[in-house]
């Protein structure tokens, strides 16, 4: 169900890594607009939390368009965030909102998504795009969210992303079993705090995303010990 402007919330964690994380998602969108016809792209996000980064990321992408592929007919973009919370979804729909009159990138209201392991719990929430998304972003999910809701992730991945579509995670992981002290420090953490959390295995999610039709593709290392991971549908 889409929501209404509400009150624009802040995530002091989203304004410091937004900029990073744009860095290894420009060059991502560059390769898709350079392929890009005048049937435009999808933008899906997942667990856009309070907006911050899909205003960010909107700006920024209209801005590439407009600036670097002028000249090029690449249709309409859209993009679509999505979250759980209505809170959340309020102040997605009131960052849209503020930038609508200067983005070349259209904005869709935010949707409510949640996953388990057979894909969107949401029965009123419909996805029409199935094969027809180009890329679906989801940041700091994995790890503040039961197992399941990766499981569903993927598949949703699988369902919706076109044929070279791709998926991006970002947070931090444990590789081969373990991780630095902090980020073994932040799994249990969360973990004391709901005990289906946790930093999860990243051989473990690439197992589960193989199982849904996506090649890992590769993982950048970004600050504060995150992971910026990339898979790729395939076709």
């Amino acid at each position: 169900m889409a929501s209404s402007y509400g009150a624009t919330m802040d995530s002091p964690s989203a304004e410091r890594n937004k900029g990073p994380i744009w860095e290894v998602l420009d060059p991502k969108f560059r390769s898709l607009l350079s392929e890009s016809s005048s049937s435009g792209g999808l933008v899906l996000e997942v667990a856009a939390g309070t907006g911050v980064h899909a205003e960010y990321f909107v700006s920024n992408l209209s801005n590439l368009i407009d600036d670097e592929f002028a000249e090029k007919d690449v249709g309409k973009w859209k993009w679509v965030a999505t979250d759980p919370d209505s809170l959340s979804r309020g102040s997605i729909d009131a960052r849209f909102n503020r930038i609508s009159s200067v983005s070349t990138v259209e904005t869709h209201p935010s949707l409510s998504l949640s996953l388990d392991e057979n894909g969107i719990m949401e029965e009123g929430t419909s996805l029409p795009w199935d094969g027809g998304v180009d890329m679906i972003i989801c940041i700091n999910m994995i790890h503040i969210s039961p197992w399941g809701a990766t499981k569903g992730l993927m598949k949703l991945a699988n369902e919706k992303l076109r044929p070279g579509g791709i998926l991006f995670c970002y947070g931090p992981y444990k590789e081969s079993g373990t991780a630095v002290d902090s980020n073994l420090r932040f799994d249990a953490s969360l973990k004391s705090r709901n005990s289906s959390w946790g930093v999860r295995d990243l051989e473990t999610v690439v197992e589960v995303a193989t199982e849904n039709g996506l090649d890992f593709v590769e993982k950048v290392s970004m600050p504060a010990n995150n992971l910026s991971v990339f898979y790729r549908k395939h076709g």
